[in-house]
C-alpha cells in the first residue's frame, strides 16, 4: 500500500511539473516556428491648396490596441508625417491638387487580430502658420489586420479592413487635408510728418475687407424715408387734434 501511495504521489508530482513547464515551452516553440510576416497598408494623401509654397508637412498618429506592433514608418509614439506638396499637382479651377500614395509597414510575429486607430495629430499641426486657413483631416480610421496560419506552416494576411463613414475602400485610407489660400491683404496710405516736410507712406495690413460702405446706402435711405413718413403722420395728428379742440 505504501509503495502504491508513493507511486501515485510521484506520478502526480511528475504531471504537475510537466504541466507547469509545458505552456512556456509550447509558446517558445510556436514563436520560433513563425517567420515574421510583413504587411503593407497603402494610403493616399490628397492635398488641395491655393498656394503650393505653404507649409504642407502633415502629421498622423497610429494608436495600436492590446500591444499591437507599430508600423516601421512611425516614431516611438506612433507618429508619422508626409509632405503634401510632392510630385506634380493638377489644376482644379484656382486650386492645385497634389495626389500621392505611400505605405505603412507592419510586421507580425504570431497569428491574431491586430487593430489600430489612425487619425491626424492635431497637436502638432495646430502650430502651423495661418492655422485657421487649413482644413485638417478629422476622420479616424479603424484598421484591422486578420493574421492566420498558412498551409506551409507560416502566416498569411486573411483580411484587412479600414472602417470609416466616408469614401474609404476596404484596403485603402485616404488622408485629405487642404489649405484655403492666403489671407486677403489691404493697403492703407498714411501721411507722416518729418523735419523735411510731409512724406506719404504706404503700409500693408493682413486684415480682410469685411464690408462695403456702398452696401449700406439702400438701408440708410429706407430709414430716412420711414422717419419722414412718421413725422408727417405725427404732424397731421397734432393738427387734427387742435381743430377738434377748437
Amino acid at each position: 500500500m505504501k509503495r502504491t501511495t508513493y507511486a501515485k504521489v510521484l506520478s502526480m508530482l511528475c504531471m504537475a511539473v510537466l504541466l507547469l513547464f509545458s505552456v512556456p515551452l509550447t509558446d517558445t516553440v510556436q514563436a520560433q516556428d513563425y517567420e515574421p510576416l510583413e504587411v503593407q497598408l497603402q494610403y493616399t494623401h490628397r492635398y488641395t491648396t491655393n498656394d503650393g509654397s505653404e507649409d504642407s508637412l502633415f502629421h498622423y498618429l497610429v494608436v495600436p490596441e492590446d500591444g499591437a506592433p507599430l508600423p516601421a514608418e512611425t516614431d516611438g509614439d506612433g507618429v508619422f508625417s508626409y509632405e503634401g506638396v510632392t510630385g506634380s499637382g493638377e489644376k482644379s479651377g484656382d486650386k492645385t491638387v497634389y495626389l500621392n500614395t505611400d505605405v505603412l509597414t507592419f510586421t507580425f510575429t504570431k497569428p491574431g487580430v491586430y487593430s489600430y486607430a489612425l487619425s491626424a495629430d492635431l497637436d502638432k499641426d495646430s502650430t502651423k502658420e495661418n492655422v485657421e486657413r487649413y482644413t485638417f483631416e478629422k476622420r479616424t480610421f479603424n484598421i484591422h489586420f486578420y493574421i492566420v496560419n498558412a498551409a506551409d506552416g507560416g502566416m498569411r494576411l486573411e483580411m484587412l479592413t479600414a472602417e470609416d463613414d466616408q469614401d474609404v475602400k476596404p484596403n485603402e485610407v485616404i488622408l485629405d487635408p487642404s489649405y484655403e489660400g492666403p489671407v486677403e491683404t489691404t493697403t492703407e496710405s498714411t501721411t507722416v510728418a518729418t523735419t523735411e516736410g510731409s512724406k506719404k507712406t504706404t503700409k500693408s495690413s493682413r486684415r480682410p475687407k469685411t464690408y462695403d460702405p456702398n452696401d449700406a446706402l439702400p438701408y440708410i435711405l429706407m430709414m430716412l424715408g420711414a422717419a419722414a413718413a412718421g413725422t408727417v403722420i405725427y404732424v397731421n395728428r397734432r393738427k387734427k387734434g387742435s381743430e377738434d379742440d377748437a
